[in-house]
């Protein structure tokens, strides 16, 4: 729908817009708002749905998958989807899926799951489906791209001196050559940070301020390329 079918309002006093469709015109548009102190700028955008009351728009999904996993590790995905223009339940139905690949409900968190182990590599096309009381659908398309996961080679450094540089050069092995995956620090203190050079070796580096044990959790995630 042109934004050339609105009418747009701006009252100043309380800062508001009002936003007015044409007569008879409905459709789909993206709404931008920017808003400015003479030196700072805002902005926001969303998408703005005009319908007649007679109409119905499809259900969306609200969640995002997860791409990437390791052979071997379970891969779950939570899914939500809601109905834009009622209240009514939204079912939610697999068109598309991997053998190793089911859709259960987790009764603790009360949602709907894609959940599996998958035992080979490869890239696995999902297909989901939305349907609102109505009848009207929207799909939800993705592929999981199953690879191997990382292996830590290099042996950690146990010990630094307080105020001092503490270093330790990490390295790694992966069947899916080097680069694949990202070297992030899990759990660790404050003053440790990891700087992943992007080819499967990485650098844990810091200077402790204070005397103790610290505990550090190193881990290898899949890189996400596209």
């Amino acid at each position: 729908m042109p934004n050339d079918n609105l009418v747009f309002g701006v009252n100043n006093e309380n800062r508001t817009v009002t936003i007015t469709p044409a007569a008879d015109v409905t459709g789909v548009t993206t709404i931008t708002l920017t808003v400015s102190d003479g030196e700072l700028t805002d902005s926001v955008s969303f998408l703005l749905y005009v319908m007649t009351e007679s109409e119905n728009l499809p259900p969306v999904f609200t969640s995002e998958p997860t791409i990437y996993i390791a052979v071997n590790t379970e891969y779950s995905y939570y899914i939500s989807a809601k109905d834009l223009d009622t209240t009514g339940a939204v079912t939610i139905s697999v068109v598309t899926q991997p053998d190793w690949l089911g859709l259960t409900v987790d009764v603790y968190k009360h949602s709907l799951v894609l959940r599996g182990t998958p035992t080979e590599l490869g890239d696995y096309p999902v297909v989901l489906r939305a349907t609102d009381s109505a009848g009207a659908t929207d799909t939800q398309s993705f592929t999981i791209k199953v690879r191997t996961a990382p292996t830590f080679t290099s042996t950690p450094v146990l010990t630094g001196i307080v105020n001092s540089v503490y270093s330790y050069d990490v390295t790694t092995t992966d069947a899916d050559g080097p680069g694949s995956f990202v070297i992030s620090l899990n759990s660790g203190p404050s003053w440790l940070n990891v700087v992943d050079n992007g080819d499967g070796t990485a650098k844990l580096i810091g200077v402790p301020d204070y005397f103790g044990n610290y505990m550090v959790t190193l881990k290898g995630q899949i890189r996400m390329v596209w």
